[in-house]
């Protein structure tokens, strides 16, 4: 196996290649975990934005209700309480049970999900969903009328009749 040590927008994570194996689905976070509860879904695909990548590695982190990490500093990747991981599906797909992240407690930030993507090649993908319903958003991003909609960070959430939040996210690498 080998490591490798990336850094976006100041964030370091080590991601350690190999051997894929692991389900498509992930819990980051427990159901004690304060908050309201959020389901995502979604498929990633190749940079041509059709063919699944499957078994592709992909890690999560977010903060909690409160917009906050976890009690130590240190990098959001390295210290996130609420942080997981998976290796998608045979179609790409790919399923995460958490809460909905709140805001930076600067107020600046929006609520955000981090993903950070390995592809096969050992090639190191960011992206991020945000929602469309947080008041801090830049509506610019938005999901809406942009071609390649289902790729854009910026998703809306639908509270289903049981009172979680779900959303779809794809991913297309490359991109």
């Amino acid at each position: 196996m080998r490591a490798t040590t990336v850094v976006c927008a100041g964030t370091l994570a080590v991601i350690t290649l190999g051997a894929v194996v692991g389900s498509w689905r992930a819990t980051l976070a427990g159901e004690n975990e304060p908050g309201e509860r959020l389901f995502v879904s979604g498929r990633v695909f190749k940079a041509d934005g059709r063919t699944p990548a499957a078994k592709t590695r992909m890690m999560f982190y977010q903060a909690d209700k409160n917009g906050i990490y976890g009690t130590r500093s240190g990098s959001p990747s390295e210290i996130a309480r609420l942080r997981g991981s998976l290796v998608t599906g045979p179609e790409g797909q790919y399923e995460v049970w958490t809460i909905r992240p709140g805001a930076y407690p600067n107020g600046r930030t929006p609520a955000h999900i981090h993903y950070v993507i390995t592809n096969h090649d050992g090639s190191v993908h960011h992206d991020a969903l945000e929602f469309s319903d947080d008041p801090l958003v830049d509506t610019s991003k938005a999901a809406g009328g942009a071609s390649g909609a289902a790729f854009a960070q910026m998703q809306t959430p639908v509270k289903d009749a049981k009172g979680v939040w779900t959303v779809r996210k794809d991913v297309r690498l490359g991109k």
